[in-house]
């Protein structure tokens, strides 16, 4: 396009941008012979000031949006990052971009570890991010109301399965003594051979991340009784 359009009718300042159809044109480098864009958009440049965390800085940028100027500056964003006003604002003299940069954050869940940045303030709505669900009686260390770890610490899931298992032991019998009439004295015999019986509770167990950690018993009850051991003696007297 002819440059008396961009230089002879809009004079540009220091720091002016100048947009064709919507991309940036080099102001040294226009095509004098080119087709004239359907839209030329002259972008003064301002001032604005970037704080991303404890540094502050203030620039001058014709860039169009929020995301653009950060993008001018030099300044590197990840995804998990906050900035005030949006990316896609556009800028308006002595706008103040704030950036609240993301930690990053290891997960440990299911036997593998997850890397991942938030600025998020607790562990749930971390967990709630990267998509990792508790079931029942599944907790977190830190809790699900404390911040994230700052320290480079993990945020570890713990599975917690119960299991209600039944448990049975021996019961032992005792031993009886009973006369015999017609059984000669100081002999023995016996009557009825003793049997064990069997006590049986319900147990709770509680694995943590597939390790037991606990038992409790919750009822018991006999489920077979003993039955005693009989061993009759002689009474009898032979002359």
């Amino acid at each position: 396009c002819c440059d008396s359009v961009y230089r002879g009718r809009l004079a540009l300042a220091p720091g002016d941008a100048v947009y064709a159809d919507g991309q940036r044109v080099p102001t040294d480098q226009f095509d004098l012979v080119g087709p004239v864009p359907h839209v030329i958009l002259i972008q003064r440049a301002i001032p604005i000031t970037i704080v991303d965390g404890s540094t502050t800085q203030t620039i001058t940028t014709a860039a169009l949006t929020v995301g653009g100027a950060i993008a001018e500056a030099g300044i590197t964003l990840y995804v998990a990052d906050g900035v005030t006003p949006p990316l896609t604002d556009p800028l308006r003299p002595n706008l103040a971009i704030t950036i609240q940069r993301s930690l990053p954050i290891t997960v440990e869940v299911d036997g593998k570890t997850l890397q991942t940045r938030t600025h998020r303030t607790t562990v749930a709505e971390v967990l709630t991010d990267t998509g990792v669900a508790l079931v029942a009686n599944d907790f977190t260390v830190p809790g699900l109301d404390d911040p994230p770890p700052a320290d480079g610490s993990a945020i570890r899931v713990v599975r917690v399965v119960e299991q209600i298992i039944t448990e049975t032991k021996p019961l032992a019998y005792e031993t009886q003594y009973q006369a015999i009439a017609d059984l000669e004295i100081d002999t023995t015999q016996i009557i009825q051979a003793g049997a064990y019986g069997t006590t049986a509770s319900r147990v709770r167990v509680r694995y943590e991340n597939g390790v037991e950690v606990s038992r409790a018993a919750e009822d018991s009850w006999t489920a077979a009784a003993p039955q005693s051991r009989l061993i009759g003696y002689g009474t009898k007297i032979v002359i």
